[in-house]
């Protein structure tokens, strides 16, 4: 799986963090993974949800499936950026005080999730100056 960017030539920043942790908790019907150095989350919605007029598929929590679905709004930040010659995370503010105050007191997950930016962005169709090789996500619930 690749994206393909319209070539330009884009900007880096160097403070760009590759270290990242995500808090995962639950919000009504839904649990939530949000990064805390990024504004960036992504949810997986369990059981009954008032707002959805049936049931989905599943009423179990995949924490694979949260983890790709938070891998695709990630990429998704990143490929928005690219796309408006904008500096790649530079924008884009920290998640709110309160995850990262859960994230200090949550149960760190065994498996941390790393993005190889070589298998998300194919250098044979565009340039990408100075992206990090991977970013390498830390989860931990509450």
């Amino acid at each position: 799986m690749g994206y393909i960017i319209p070539e330009k030539k884009l900007r880096m920043s160097e403070a760009i963090k590759t270290d990242l942790h995500v808090v995962v908790f639950l919000d009504r019907q839904c649990v939530i993974a949000q990064c805390l150095e990024y504004d960036i989350k992504a949810d997986e919605v369990i059981g009954w949800h008032p707002y959805l007029d049936v049931a989905p598929m599943t009423s179990t929590l995949s924490l694979d499936r949260l983890r790709d679905k938070f891998a695709d709004a990630f990429i998704a930040q990143i490929v928005l950026n690219m796309h408006h010659g904008d500096p790649v995370l530079v924008n884009v503010p920290a998640g709110p005080l309160r995850c990262q105050k859960w994230f200090e007191v949550s149960q760190k997950f065994k498996e941390k999730l790393v993005l190889d930016m070589h298998k998300w962005f194919k250098k044979d169709f565009y340039e990408i100056p100075e992206l990090p090789e991977k970013f390498t996500f830390e989860f931990g619930g509450i």
